[in-house]
């Protein structure tokens, strides 16, 4: 397994410092390559010009990278998610999703505001801020939504675990 650097991608590294912290992962039980650390920071630089066309407010932070898209929020507070090569189609099916979900009264209170899908294919949305959670891996960060099915299922868990120990 690969793992992502997004907390270092716009960093320079030198090629003992990605040996180092291949070192580290593997003291982790991951792997990393140098080679996906550069192609990620190459394709994070390469797609930042596309949000700044798309509307963005310099200075641009990168928030991450996924299977479909590049995610930086920008100084006024919105999430730009600039599209990966052939995943274009997808980027305008999530515009069109949280679109739609805007308009629909349980789900809007749940779900990102969509702003506008620029014409340069980039998704221009409401960026949510990320929360640690309890048990959860440091890794793991989740939007701070207290109404998470997953949430509650959790707290309902841990309190029944704890409860079962005590007993």
């Amino acid at each position: 397994m690969d793992l992502g650097l997004d907390a270092l991608a716009g960093a320079q590294v030198s090629a003992a410092g990605v040996a180092l912290l291949a070192v580290g992962a593997a003291a982790l039980g991951v792997g990393i390559t140098a080679r996906n650390f550069y192609a990620e920071d190459r394709e994070r630089r390469d797609t930042e010009p596309l949000a700044l066309e798309a509307g963005a407010v310099p200075p641009l932070e990168y928030l991450g990278i996924g299977m479909t898209g590049v995610v930086f929020r920008d100084r006024e507070g919105l999430a730009y998610k600039v599209p990966r090569p052939g995943a274009e189609d997808s980027i305008a099916d999530e515009a069109d999703w949280l679109r739609t979900a805007s308009q629909v009264p349980y789900v809007r209170d749940h779900v990102v505001r969509f702003v506008r899908l620029a014409p340069n294919g980039v998704l221009v949305r409401e960026a949510v801020e990320g929360k640690r959670r309890g048990a959860m891996p440091k890794a793991c960060v989740r939007p701070d939504r207290k109404t998470s099915s997953f949430s509650r299922e959790k707290q309902v868990y841990s309190v029944a675990v704890r409860s079962k120990g005590r007993m």
